[in-house]
């Protein structure tokens, strides 16, 4: 299985995540009224999703570069993941914001960055290839 994380657009893989969940919720607005012959009613609310990842530290990797600089100034970074099994896969792809940065650093084995993402607007099905 081939997988990718990468930023702007698939410009910039990040070459040394690993670990990457990505997670998508809903919230529920009740439309519950007296003609709901004592059944509640519900309609899915705003959405909103989120990516974490960890990634391997290695001096000068442009994806870790871009992501640390990115939650140093708040600014947004479009994120793409995808994932190919022969010759197929799904991915998905759309804006996020970094919430989380952080660095592991075990007394044996490399160094890991843990990352936190939220998604900042819709998330979007991609072609995997």
């Amino acid at each position: 299985m081939l997988a990718e994380l990468a930023l702007g657009g698939g410009a910039t893989v990040i070459g040394q995540a690993r670990d990457v969940t990505l997670k998508s919720s809903a919230g529920i607005i009740d439309v519950t009224s007296r003609a709901s012959a004592g059944w509640k009613e519900k309609l899915q609310g705003l959405r909103e999703w989120s990516v974490s990842a960890g990634g391997v530290w290695i001096p000068d990797d442009t994806g870790l570069e871009l992501i640390f600089a990115a939650y140093i100034a708040g600014t947004i970074l479009a994120m793409t993941m995808k994932h190919i099994t022969g010759a197929t896969g799904h991915g998905y792809s759309g804006n996020v914001i970094v919430t989380g940065w952080g660095e592991e650093q075990p007394l044996e084995g490399g160094i890991m960055v843990p990352m936190e993402f939220e998604g900042a607007g819709a998330l979007a099905a991609v072609d995997p290839a």
